[in-house]
């Protein structure tokens, strides 16, 4: 699975560049979980009908996205 996401900050007079990227790499961040979040509900229902255990792919999914 890969979730690409783009985010474009509008800096304004008072933003430095690294604000903006920080800001920026915050707000694609929280794209991603969202996105995540909804992928990880659809596979939890999907396996609970299918009588498999969603808390595995769960902890995988997870472990992966936090590079464990």
């Amino acid at each position: 699975m890969q979730i690409i996401k783009e985010y474009t900050y509008h800096a304004g007079n008072e933003d430095s560049r690294n604000s903006s990227r920080d800001i920026a790499l915050s707000q694609v961040k929280r794209l991603v979980l969202e996105e995540l979040d909804i992928y990880l509900e659809l596979e939890s229902q999907a396996r609970t009908q299918s009588g498999h255990d969603a808390k595995d792919q769960i902890i995988t999914l997870a472990s992966g996205m936090l590079g464990i």
